[in-house]
């Protein structure tokens, strides 16, 4: 049977359109939930080539290499520079953080040499100090044997990180390769009506995800050193460890600075400083005042320069993403949740302002974000 010109593909109805969407979105999501060690690998590679693409461009914008050669320059300096450097680093760090672990059973032992009647006012709630040393040694106990384990499985689950790390490796490099390519099978997915909206979309969430990248990496650098030479000056031991870990740590934003203030009072009260003559108690206090010199010039001065006013957004929802993204994505989800998080905030605003028929949802120029004012801001 030959086809004729009758013999066309009728189009499907509202309905069936609704259900074939349905059916997607179900199977997406059960696709997702069933590989989800697939998309790991493939995440953290679109991460690794967004924020090595500049360099593969300038590359190309000095030398004649085209965009595969380009790219092989880029990853082989990351593999002369990188790899020696966290192998140098690594004992280092993993010193360091035995040294924390000690300072921690230290204050406990502290702690646990008051009177058996001792207790610990906080306002008008006294609470016993050996209920305090029994919960922190329970925690302590719990840590221990939850990081410990088997050899033979710790062997493996380095093995198996070794392996995700390589095809990480191999999966950032090719999207480095086709970004352009990969970006432009996306936009000819999008009807040719709403190609203006996509474009703005687009544009202004990959303008929040350049600042998180690249506006964090540079802070990180400048936060860490800042750290270290604060430490430095008050005779802090392991500054050094504590200037990396408060760079790092940048990219958790509104609740890294807790975690490493936490680790720098227990070194603090434990050990005291290296040169100054003041109690350890005094000292606790002054890393206090430390971290508020901190803070004050990462929000008055690094983060207005380095990231952005404009793409910060409450603390308070910062926390909320970071709770939700450690809970569907664990530490990844954690690193990620504030630019996702305010990725969905510009599409929401879009999708809002369709459900609503306005004229005229987005305007050429007008930024998405959701502006949110924080304490620091009007202060």
């Amino acid at each position: 049977m030959t086809p004729t010109s009758t013999d066309v593909s009728p189009p499907w109805g509202t309905p069936f359109k609704v259900a074939v969407v349905v059916i997607l979105v179900v199977l997406t999501g059960i696709a997702l939930y069933a590989f989800q060690v697939v998309f790991i690998p493939l995440i953290v590679g679109c991460i690794i080539a967004y924020i090595l693409h500049p360099a593969v461009e300038w590359i190309r914008s000095i030398t004649p290499l085209g965009k595969g050669p380009a790219t092989g320059v880029v990853y082989a300096l990351i593999v002369l520079v990188v790899v020696p450097l966290v192998v140098l680093l690594t004992p280092f760090l993993t010193n360091s953080v035995d040294i924390l672990a000690a300072q921690t059973v230290s204050l406990v032992d502290q702690i646990s040499n008051l009177p058996p009647d001792a207790a610990i006012a906080f306002g008008l709630i006294e609470i016993p100090a050996q209920q305090i040393v029994n919960d922190i040694s329970n925690g302590l106990i719990d840590a221990i044997t939850a990081s410990t384990g088997d050899a033979v499985l710790l062997v493996l689950d380095v093995a198996q990180l070794v392996v995700l790390g390589v095809f990480t490796f191999i999966i950032s490099f090719y999207l480095t390769v086709d970004s352009e390519r990969f970006v432009q099978s996306i936009q000819d997915l999008v009807p040719e009506r709403y190609e203006a909206d996509f474009n703005l979309i687009l544009t202004d969430v990959e303008r929040i995800w350049r600042a998180f990248f690249r506006g964090h990496t540079a802070l990180a650098f400048a936060v860490g050193g800042l750290v270290t030479a604060l430490s430095f000056a008050i005779g802090l031991p392991l500054p050094v460890f504590f200037g990396i870990s408060a760079g790092l740590l940048e990219f958790l934003p509104g609740v890294g600075h807790v975690l490493w203030l936490i680790a720098m009072l227990i070194v603090a009260g434990v050990q005291g400083s290296t040169w100054l003559p003041v109690s350890n108690g005094l000292f606790m206090l002054l890393t206090l005042v430390l971290h508020f010199v901190y803070l004050r010039i990462n929000n008055r001065v690094l983060i207005p320069r380095l990231v952005g006013l404009e793409n910060r957004i409450h603390p308070l929802l910062v926390i909320l993403a970071v709770i939700a993204g450690g809970s569907i994505a664990g530490l990844l989800g954690i690193v990620l949740a504030a630019p996702t998080f305010a990725s969905l905030l510009v599409i929401g605003r879009y999708v809002h302002g369709k459900l609503v028929d306005r004229e005229q949802p987005i305007q050429p120029g007008e930024p998405l974000r959701l502006q949110v004012p924080t304490a620091r801001d009007t202060s």
